[in-house]
């Protein structure tokens, strides 16, 4: 023991702080050092796509309640998951339980919703709307919806990086 260290004061909090920190790294899970910036890219892309979704829900309900549902849920979703992705949500410091597994949740769901928006999008361009009073009718590109689609292909290709980048040890 060095002699400066033996007149401290015995501070039991000193070695609490380390298991902390070795706690929280633990629950983190792999480490990859871009993980937060590309969750911020991806939080951002999904919010562009929300908030598109969130601007035309207006002229969908007019059309039909039912296509204006779709937009208002889709838009509360997917700016749900950007703040979620942007603020770090799911933080080990406030969250219990196994952070790693519900941060591959989320961008599992994240990339499986905005996939089934972009085969919609596709198949309302293509064979036309599934259902609905213009069941059948093929829908013109717009250019609000390039943006949009634009955005979301980029959050599944943040999204699918993040999940092989961060999954665990030995799979």
């Amino acid at each position: 023991m060095r002699p400066h260290q033996a007149s401290l004061p015995n501070n039991p909090g000193q070695h609490q702080q380390p298991a902390l920190l070795t706690a929280i790294r633990r629950a983190e899970g792999p480490r990859w050092s871009e993980r937060r910036r590309m969750e911020k890219f991806v939080g951002v892309c999904v919010v562009i796509s929300g908030s598109v979704h969130g601007l035309v829900t207006q002229e969908h309900f007019q059309e039909w309640w039912g296509y204006g549902i779709f937009f208002l849920v889709a838009a509360v979703c997917l700016i749900g998951l950007g703040l979620a992705l942007i603020t770090d949500a799911i933080d080990p410091r406030y969250t219990p339980g196994d952070v790693h597994r519900l941060r591959r949740l989320m961008y599992i769901s994240g990339a499986v919703g905005n996939i089934s928006i972009l085969a919609l999008y596709v198949l309302t361009r293509t064979v036309g709307i599934p259902l609905g009073p213009v069941s059948g009718s093929v829908e013109s590109v717009g250019a609000i919806d390039l943006v949009a689609k634009t955005t979301e292909v980029l959050a599944v290709a943040g999204l699918v990086l993040l999940l092989i980048k961060t999954r665990p040890v030995g799979d």
